[in-house]
């Protein structure tokens, strides 16, 4: 007995724009890990990911307007989706990251932040005398 297709188009609709709200979030994570990555190798794999990322939000948004579906209209699903990815830029930003100078943080504009030392050295002594500049 064959079954008959039904396409329920509201559930269609609340698929693509969680799929286009995790393409969105993805350049934006990939775009955030990228500033924050240290290793040549792992930089050129997400740059990689970064493009075949933006690829898909592409696609997606072609998708929508052949649909003639609102590529910016809000769901559940999809607040949950950038919700999710969000807190994950959020993360990437926030992370303290160790370097030969001391560790460092990300502004929002994705600058490093730092401490600038103040060193004394006598003979082979180098000692830390204190901070010149708090978080520049």
């Amino acid at each position: 007995m064959a079954r008959s297709a039904s396409v329920n188009t509201d559930q269609v609709h609340e698929l693509l724009l969680q799929a286009l709200e995790t393409e969105r979030g993805g350049i934006q994570i990939y775009t955030a890990a990228l500033k924050a990555a240290v290793n040549d190798d792992l930089k050129k794999e997400w740059s990689e990911y970064l493009e075949e990322t933006r690829t898909h939000e592409q696609v997606l948004t072609r998708v929508f307007e052949q649909l003639e579906l609102d590529t910016e209209a809000t769901s559940p699903g999809r607040e949950v989706v950038a919700h999710l990815g969000a807190s994950l830029v959020k993360a990437i930003e926030s992370a303290k990251i160790d370097s030969p100078r001391g560790a460092f943080t990300l502004s929002q504009a994705h600058n490093p932040v730092q401490d600038i030392y103040l060193r004394k050295v006598r003979g082979k002594v180098n000692r830390n005398v204190g901070i010149a500049v708090k978080g520049l």
